[in-house]
């Protein structure tokens, strides 16, 4: 029962939590850039935020010299559809924010990461998917599934994969 009650929740206000681990998420990562700058290690992290998302990403991050593009998932399956437009930007990568709830009622994030380097497009292939709810292809959509993504990391191994010149 408490499942079901949970599975409801997360998608009656899936609007919500998307923007609940959106917080906890820059959260943590600007924690991690404000660390390395105190430790005189990096730059701090600018957030951009598109008003809209049609090109791909909903966030973009500056770090140094560094800019990623990111498209932001929390989805349970690790199916993701991804904007095609993402292949053509330098630094555009998708990151899974996977939500976990521990003991104590604290939430905690642990991260999945598709992408390049900060200077390199993401390595999206280039067949279209279908959109499940119309069995209709998407020409403009890729699909990722999990293994497309690494395995799960904390924000301190992310930001390094992020920004790895700012890596001390």
């Amino acid at each position: 029962m408490a499942d079901t009650l949970e599975t409801g929740l997360h998608s009656r206000e899936s609007r919500y939590r998307e923007m609940m681990l959106e917080h906890i998420f820059l959260s943590e990562l600007l924690q991690k850039a404000w660390r390395e700058a105190l430790h005189k290690k990096g730059d701090l992290v600018n957030v951009i935020r598109p008003d809209v998302d049609s090109n791909g990403y909903d966030l973009v991050l500056e770090c140094g010299r560094d800019t990623r593009y990111v498209q932001l998932t929390s989805i349970k399956t690790g199916k993701k559809r991804v904007n095609e437009k993402l292949a053509s930007k330098p630094g555009g990568c998708v990151i899974w924010l996977v939500y976990r709830e521990d003991e104590g009622s604290s939430t905690k994030l642990t991260y999945r990461f598709f992408g390049a380097g900060p200077k390199e497009p993401p390595p999206l292939d280039d067949e279209s998917c279908t959109n499940p709810e119309t069995n209709t292809e998407t020409p403009s959509k890729r699909q990722l599934t999990s293994g497309d993504y690494d395995k799960p990391t904390d924000i301190d191994q992310l930001f390094d994969k992020l920004f790895p010149e700012q890596s001390g």
